[in-house]
């Protein structure tokens, strides 16, 4: 038995869909973000949840690299992130090549 849905839109107005169209894949989302060799991280996985997500740490752990990391796998240029003018800048320490993906 399908029960419809009723919400609102960003105008204020109500729409409605059936409860069988509704799972978890209807929306796009970032599941994970693997860094080798990027910034600070020489190997790195994070698990993202659907809905919301906290990156906590002390200073200077690499909090901000991940969010880096996303910008420029999403099509961020370099020079936007605030971080580097070029691509070859965010390659890590003592390598000669960094994987983000």
């Amino acid at each position: 038995m399908n029960k419809a849905r009723a919400g609102l839109n960003s105008k204020g107005a109500t729409s409605s869909r059936d409860d069988a169209s509704t799972n978890n894949d209807e929306y796009p989302w970032i599941r994970r973000i693997r860094l080798d060799n990027f910034m600070c991280h020489n190997k790195l996985t994070v698990e993202f949840h659907k809905y919301i997500n906290i990156i906590n740490g002390q200073n200077g752990t690499g909090k901000s690299a991940v969010l880096t990391a996303l910008a420029i796998a999403l099509g961020c240029r370099p020079k936007l992130t605030g971080r580097c003018d070029a691509l070859k800048d965010l390659i890590g320490p003592y390598a000669d090549r960094s994987i983000v993906e």
